[in-house]
């Protein structure tokens, strides 16, 4: 019983440990990238059938190039 109280103390601890940790950097720019698509013909089809996604995409290659470049 001891141990389990033990082992819950340290797992709760490093929890808590990582909730001051500050971030000093551009976190957007670090893990997006720009979507490229293959083809012309992958855009066309895009618009055709997935226009939602072919915005998408078009918004977040707009937002990564203003942000990050």
């Amino acid at each position: 019983m001891k141990l389990k109280h033990l082992m819950m103390m340290a797992l709760l601890s490093a929890l808590i440990s990582g909730c001051g940790a500050k971030i000093t950097t551009n976190t957007y720019c670090d893990v997006s990238k720009p979507h490229f698509f293959g083809s012309e013909d992958t855009a066309n089809w895009l618009m055709k059938n997935d226009r939602q996604l072919f915005t998408d995409t078009i918004v977040h290659n707009e937002t990564h190039e203003k942000l990050c470049e």
